[in-house]
């Protein structure tokens, strides 16, 4: 699924400007990673609904994480720009592959699992 999602975003970039993101909030269940869906609550601040909290071992830091995911959907929707508070997150083109990381913490990476993506590449 993540290459699909890096092949469309390579598509997209060449047309119009372009972000990507990949959200790696980990569940507070041992061994469990990020599990799909897990994104669905931040954007709309819902994390204490409907047995979501079950992921969260820190709400007051999933809160903070949800609202800057919210902001950042609410400024693209006006400008067309996403932000991430304090940190730059340039638009995604085939050189630098800029992707925000959403998590624990947020970070801007570079070609994240690049290794991995140009195995499949090849």
């Amino acid at each position: 699924m993540w290459l699909h999602a890096v092949a469309i975003t390579e598509a997209r970039s060449a047309h119009a400007p372009t972000w990507m993101y990949r959200f790696d909030w980990e569940a507070a269940s041992p061994d469990m990673g990020a599990p799909h869906g897990v994104d669905i609550p931040f954007p709309f601040t819902t994390i204490d609904v409907d047995s979501w909290d079950t992921f969260i071992e820190d709400p007051e830091q999933a809160m903070s994480l949800a609202s800057v995911i919210q902001r950042s959907w609410a400024d693209f929707a006006n400008d067309g720009i996403p932000t991430l508070g304090d940190t730059e997150w340039p638009a995604f083109d085939r050189e630098t592959r800029s992707t925000a990381i959403f998590g624990r913490n947020i970070t801007v990476e570079s070609d994240p699992n690049g290794q991995v993506r140009q195995a499949w590449n090849t």
